[in-house]
C-alpha cells in the first residue's frame, strides 16, 4: 500500500497545472463573454463607454425615468449626447463611477444633466445592488472605493469574485445557452423581474449591515453625489440637476427633501444648478406604475426639455451659438 507521502508527491504535481487550466478559461471568457452577453443596460453603456470615439459635449445621467425620457433625445442628436441613465438599481455609486470611466476615455464634456426621482438616502442594499453595482464596477480602484464606502467584507469578497471569476459573472447566460433555462432572472439576477426596493435582510451577517448602515451619518448616495460634484468641478464641468416629473398626487412627498439637500450643496458648490422650473407635475393617469409617464406624458415632457437641451447643448458649444433652432433633427 503506498504511503501517504507518496500520493501527495504524485497528486500535488496536478494542482499548478488544474489552476493554470481554470485560470486560462477565465482569461478566454473575459476575452470574449463582455462583447456577446448584456444582461441589462448598465452592460451596454460600460460596453459603449469602452469601444466609443466620438466626444460629445454634454452627458446624460439618471434613473430608468430618466433613461426613458432622454432615449428619444439620443436618437434625435445623435452623437450629439452621451446618454448614461440606466437605473436606480446603480444608485449614486454606480453613476459616479460611469462618469470616472467616460473621462477616462474622453475628452471633458461641458455639461453633465442628471434626470431622475430621488438619487439620495441610498446604501448600496436594494435588491438590485449585486447585479448592477457589485457585478458591473470591477476594477481594482472601484473595488476599493465600495470598500471603503460600505466597510462590509462580505459585500467587497463578491465583487473581487466577480472580478475573478467571468464564468460566475455570466453564469446566467451560460446556463441558457447551454441549458435552455436559467434558475435566476438574468435582468435582475434573482428570481423576479420586477425587483425594485430594499433587499430583505434575514442572514446574521446581513443583519449586521443593515444595522451599520441605519446608523450612517450620511448615507452612500449622498457622499457619491458629493463626490461626483467635487469631480466635475475640478474640471470645469457644469452639473444640472432636473427632478424627475411626479403625478400630483405624491408631488409634495417625493421630492421636498433632496431638492432642500441639493439647494444647501448648491451654495457650495457653483458649477450645481437645480433646475426646478423643469420639474412636470402631470396627472396621475399618466403614469402607468406610478413613475414612468405613459406616451402623452413623455410627448408634454419633451415638449417642455426639447428647448433646454438644445440650449445647453448649444451653449456648450461655441461653434453652434450662432445656429438656429428648426424643427427639422436633420439640420441639427
Amino acid at each position: 500500500m503506498p504511503s501517504l507521502s507518496f500520493i501527495q508527491s504524485s497528486k500535488s504535481p496536478a494542482l499548478p497545472w488544474i489552476l493554470l487550466f481554470v485560470a486560462a478559461i477565465e482569461m478566454v471568457m473575459a476575452r470574449q463573454l463582455p462583447d456577446r452577453f448584456s444582461s441589462h443596460e448598465v452592460d451596454g453603456l460600460i460596453r459603449d463607454i469602452q469601444h466609443n470615439r466620438y466626444n460629445p459635449r454634454v452627458v446624460l445621467l439618471g434613473d430608468s425615468v430618466g433613461y426613458q425620457i432622454f432615449q428619444p433625445f439620443r436618437e434625435k442628436w445623435p452623437n450629439r449626447f452621451a446618454a448614461l441613465a440606466s437605473n436606480t438599481g446603480i444608485e449614486m455609486a454606480g453613476q459616479y463611477f460611469l462618469i470616472k470611466r467616460h473621462l477616462q476615455r474622453h475628452e471633458d464634456p461641458h455639461a453633465v444633466i442628471f434626470l431622475g426621482l430621488n438619487p439620495l438616502g441610498l446604501n448600496l442594499d436594494q435588491k438590485l445592488t449585486e447585479n448592477y453595482v457589485q457585478r458591473c464596477f470591477t476594477q481594482w480602484n472601484e473595488i476599493a472605493e465600495l470598500t471603503r464606502a460600505k466597510k462590509s467584507l462580505p459585500f467587497s469578497t463578491r465583487i473581487i469574485i466577480y472580478k475573478l471569476f467571468t464564468s460566475y459573472k455570466y453564469r446566467l447566460h451560460l446556463q441558457k445557452k447551454i441549458t435552455g433555462r436559467t434558475n435566476a432572472d438574468i435582468y435582475t439576477g434573482g428570481g423576479k423581474r420586477k425587483a425594485s426596493g430594499k433587499r430583505k435582510d434575514y442572514g446574521i451577517f446581513r443583519l449586521i449591515q443593515a444595522s451599520l448602515d441605519e446608523r450612517r451619518k450620511t448615507p452612500i448616495s449622498d457622499e457619491y453625489f458629493v463626490r461626483l460634484l467635487k469631480l466635475l468641478k475640478s474640471r470645469g464641468i457644469k452639473l444640472y440637476y432636473i427632478p424627475a416629473p411626479l403625478p400630483s398626487s405624491e408631488h409634495s412627498t417625493h421630492i421636498l427633501p433632496p431638492l432642500n439637500f441639493l439647494r444647501d450643496l448648491a451654495r457650495e458648490y457653483d458649477n450645481l444648478y437645480i433646475m426646478e422650473e423643469l420639474q412636470m407635475v402631470l396627472e396621475d393617469e399618466r403614469f402607468g406604475d406610478g413613475t414612468h409617464p405613459d406616451k402623452e406624458g413623455l410627448v408634454r415632457i419633451h415638449e417642455k426639455l426639447d428647448q433646454f437641451l438644445w440650449d445647453v447643448r448649444s451653449k456648450e458649444r461655441p461653434e453652434y451659438r450662432n445656429e438656429k433652432k428648426t424643427a427639422e433633427p436633420e439640420s441639427r
